[in-house]
C-alpha cells in the first residue's frame, strides 16, 4: 500500500503524508545489540524526513504562505 501511494504521488504530482506506526518486537533486543524492542510496521526502507504544516478548516496549508 505504501508503494502504491508513493507511486500515485509521483504520477499525479500531489503530496502524500505517510506515517509509520511502531510496534513492540520483544525479540529484537535479543538479536541486535542496542535495539530498543521497537520496529516500524510499514517497513524500515522509508527515509526519515521533516515537514512543517498547519491544519486549517480548508485543509492542510503551508505555514510559509500564511505570514
Amino acid at each position: 500500500m505504501l508503494s502504491k501511494l508513493s507511486h500515485m504521488a509521483e504520477e499525479f504530482n500531489v503530496a502524500v503524508l505517510m506515517t509509520n506506526q511502531v510496534q513492540s518486537d520483544p525479540g529484537a533486543s535479543a538479536l541486535f545489540a542496542g535495539a530498543d524492542g521497537r520496529k516500524p510496521v510499514g517497513g524500515p526502507d522509508c527515509p526519515e524526513r521533516e515537514a512543517t504544516y498547519i491544519i486549517t478548516n480548508g485543509g492542510i496549508s503551508d505555514p510559509e504562505g500564511t505570514k
